[in-house]
């Protein structure tokens, strides 16, 4: 955990280097959505893995599987029961737009090519620095549209950005949204508003950066994770006192809100190996921020 101070400054310098105020919501959706569908495809291709193993253990295989869009339009259909026929065909397209880099078209379906799929997922899903930090950046975005400035925002965009929040939250637990989100122009009153508030969310993100920074320049024991997390222990001990004095909704708050759930993101992220002392950690921030997690 030597790194997780250098990490953490590194995250929310993405952060602020890769956001904007003029395009903050198309950066929400485009993340989103770019994240959700390979979420998608990852399981889809998990399920034909699985799918196809279990047809070709059977002593009599009904007939010869062969690769092609009429193959995974049956497969589709078969694991999508519940969509429409419009739907089926999108993740079909989708799901062989993906397979036929991988498979010849027309070759057999063989355990051989499901275990080099397999070893390419794996790959695929390996834990990486630059994964958490589209994660966190998303998480930061959501949580200031969310907060500080949603009273201040139409309804229509509150509604817009709740959308956005639930279906990464169900990308994240491996759930097929099932609801359909088309980009948004966002109105010249809301770009007022967020130009305009837009200072508030760089400066509490750029105090990170410094918390972060100031925290790794002092002499600390590395191995010890109360050396480590002191910026995460002190952050709550600000929102406690922060909750005391009635001021939650300010760029401070917000600041520390985003130490504790960016730190989170990081620690719990299967990028981080974990030893028994550092789940017991983590369980224990988790109870400590569950107060504000959601407080504006």
């Amino acid at each position: 955990m030597d790194t997780f101070l250098e990490h953490l400054a590194t995250i929310f310098d993405y952060v602020v280097r890769e956001s904007s105020a003029e395009n903050i919501v198309g950066i929400l959706y485009e993340k989103i959505k770019r994240m959700t569908e390979a979420r998608i495809i990852e399981r889809d291709i998990d399920n034909f893995i699985a799918y196809f193993r279990l047809i070709l253990s059977t002593s009599r295989i009904p007939k010869k599987l062969t690769f092609d869009t009429k193959l995974i339009r049956a497969f589709v259909d078969r694991t999508y029961t519940e969509f429409t026929p419009s739907a089926q065909e999108f993740r079909a397209n989708r799901l062989y737009a993906s397979l036929k880099n991988k498979i010849d078209e027309g070759a057999d379906i063989e355990i051989a090519q499901l275990e080099r799929l397999e070893t390419t997922l794996i790959s695929a899903r390996k834990p990486s620095l630059d994964s958490i930090m589209e994660h966190v950046q998303i998480a930061m975005l959501l949580k200031w549209l969310q907060g500080p400035v949603r009273s201040k925002l139409s309804r229509e965009l509150q509604d817009y950005i709740a959308l956005l929040g639930t279906i990464h939250g169900k990308s994240q637990r491996n759930l097929v949204p099932d609801t359909e989100c088309q980009k948004l122009e966002v109105n010249a009153e809301d770009m007022s508003v967020i130009k305009k508030e837009y200072r508030n969310f760089e400066k509490a993100i750029n105090e990170s950066v410094k918390a972060a920074k100031d925290a790794r320049s002092k002499r600390m024991d590395s191995g010890k994770y109360e050396d480590q997390f002191r910026i995460i222990i002190s952050s709550l001990d600000n929102l406690v006192k922060m909750s005391e004095k009635g001021t939650m909704n300010s760029v401070q708050s917000f600041k520390d809100k985003v130490i504790v759930a960016a730190a989170l993101i990081y620690i719990q992220d299967e990028f981080v190996r974990k030893d028994p002392q550092l789940e017991r950690t983590i369980q224990l921030f988790v109870s400590l921020y569950h107060q504000f997690r959601d407080r504006p």
